[in-house]
């Protein structure tokens, strides 16, 4: 995974984001919802790695009573919701790689661990953050994500399914919740696609160089995924945990 790239282009999404990610919202609202519904909504600390342009942050802020609230991501923080900047402590940088803080209530995260290395290495690092009864909650994407995408261009993520995820958040957690989801958007072209990909800043890793061959080859290749009076069909395949540190 190349993170240097990730950055550089999220980081020019940063603009677009919140308005083309309307999928990566509608999984953040749910994330925080299932949690609710378990009965947490009180936490002394909170860590959120990935947090963007503070999508979920956003519905944090709203839906949960903390004492501080962390954030992290790999690019520079630009919250779009600015009465949260006097409220956070800011932890740039990857992280997999760089030092966060420990004795955790609740770590949260939606949309991103799919850009990690080494998930294992990574969830045994959550769970030394994590305090004694400490949550680690999370969305990310399973294998039929952006599915259309691969097929035509033979491009994409290696999405770790969601039973890959559970065998390995159980050596270190007691799962609370999880739930698998298949959702498709439409779209009137199969250049409206490429836009909202580079809209959102997914293209970090979909984005062969697009001479006009291979768009007319992309255009062409994307017939085979268009359905009768809806459009031009892109999958998302989001799953959700909710993990509880065992004692």
């Amino acid at each position: 995974m190349n993170k240097e790239l990730i950055r550089k282009r999220f980081h020019k999404a940063s603009k677009t984001y919140s308005s083309e990610a309307i999928i990566q919202n509608k999984i953040a609202k749910k994330l925080i919802e299932e949690i609710i519904v378990l009965g947490e909504r009180n936490f002394d600390s909170i860590l959120e790695i990935g947090c963007g342009t503070g999508l979920l942050s956003k519905e944090i802020n709203r839906s949960f009573e903390f004492n501080t609230l962390n954030l992290n991501d790999i690019c520079q923080i630009h919250l779009e919701d600015k009465s949260l900047s006097e409220l956070v402590n800011y932890f740039e940088g990857d992280a997999e790689t760089i030092i966060l803080p420990n004795n955790q209530d609740l770590i949260i995260s939606s949309s991103t661990l799919q850009w990690f290395n080494n998930l294992e290495s990574f969830y045994s690092k959550i769970n030394s953050l994590l305090s004694t009864n400490g949550l680690f909650a999370f969305s990310s994407f399973s294998k039929e994500n952006f599915i259309e995408i691969k097929t035509i261009t033979n491009q994409g993520l290696d999405y770790i399914s969601f039973e890959e995820n559970k065998i390995l958040l159980e050596k270190n957690f007691e799962i609370l919740y999880s739930y698998q989801d298949i959702i498709k958007l439409y779209f009137s072209t199969p250049k409206e696609i490429l836009v909202h990909l580079r809209n959102t800043g997914v293209n970090a890793i979909n984005s062969p160089n697009w001479t006009k061959g291979k768009l007319i080859q992309f255009i062409e290749g994307y017939e085979k995924f268009y359905i009768k009076d809806k459009g031009y069909c892109l999958t998302y395949n989001p799953y959700y945990f909710i993990c509880k540190k065992k004692s």
